[in-house]
C-alpha cells in the first residue's frame, strides 16, 4: 500500500464523510457543517491510497502562538496486543486493555483483509512507556493510543523499517488521562 500525503483543500465532501462514517464520528451526521469546518481549517493535510480517503488532519490557529488539532485520525491504525488477535481471525484471551476509545467488535467496513499482509502488537505496557516518554523527553503531552502508535512505529524502525521515515498520529492530549495510571509516575 502506497499512501500518498496531500495538503489540499480539492477534496470530495462525500470521501470525507465516507472516512468519518468508517471511524463512526457524529460529524458525519452534519455534512454540510463538517465539509465548511474542514474547508475553513488553516491547514488541512489528507492521506490517500489511490483515490480512497484513509486518514486526515486540520489545523485551527491563531497564527502567532497557538495551533489547535481538532480531527487528526486513520483507518489505518496500530493494532493492540488483543486487537491484533481478532483482525487475525483468533480469539480474544484478554478482554480488557488500557487503550480507551477502541473495541473488539467494530465494524471496520474499509478494512481490506486481503491488503494486510501482517499485524504489529503493542501492549499496554509498551503503549504506555511510550506516551511517558514523548511526555518527558519531547514535550508531547499524549494518551495511551499516541503512546501505542509510537512504540509501533519504534519497533518498526528497529526491525524491518530501520533507516525508514514513519509518520503517525498523535491522536489526542493527556488531560483526559490524569486520572489513569498512566501519568502516575
Amino acid at each position: 500500500m502506497d499512501i500518498e500525503i496531500k495538503e489540499t483543500k480539492e477534496i470530495n465532501k462525500e470521501k470525507i464523510i465516507e472516512l468519518y462514517q468508517a471511524n463512526k464520528w457524529s460529524s458525519a451526521e452534519k455534512p454540510d457543517l463538517l465539509y465548511k469546518a474542514l474547508m475553513n481549517s488553516d491547514s488541512l493535510i489528507t492521506a490517500w491510497d489511490g483515490d480512497r480517503l484513509v486518514g486526515l488532519g486540520n489545523a485551527i490557529s491563531d497564527g502567532y502562538l497557538v495551533v489547535y488539532y481538532p480531527h487528526l485520525f486513520s483507518i489505518i491504525g496500530t493494532a493492540w496486543v488483543q486487537v491484533a488477535a481478532y483482525l487475525a481471525g483468533k480469539p480474544i484471551t484478554r478482554s480488557n486493555h488500557k487503550i480507551q476509545g477502541g473495541g473488539y467488535s467494530m465494524d471496520l467496513p474499509f478494512l481490506e483483509r486481503d491488503l494486510v499482509s501482517d499485524y504489529l502488537s503493542v501492549s499496554d505496557n509498551e503503549s504506555i512507556d511510550a506516551a511517558r516518554s514523548l511526555a518527558k523527553k519531547e514535550g508531547i503531552f499524549a494518551g495511551f493510543s499516541s503512546g501505542a502508535n509510537v512504540a509501533a512505529a519504534l519497533k518498526l524502525l528497529s526491525g524491518v523499517e530501520k533507516n525508514s521515515s514513519i509518520a503517525l498520529l498523535i491522536n489526542d492530549s493527556g488531560l483526559k488521562y490524569l486520572s489513569t495510571d498512566l501519568y502516575d509516575f
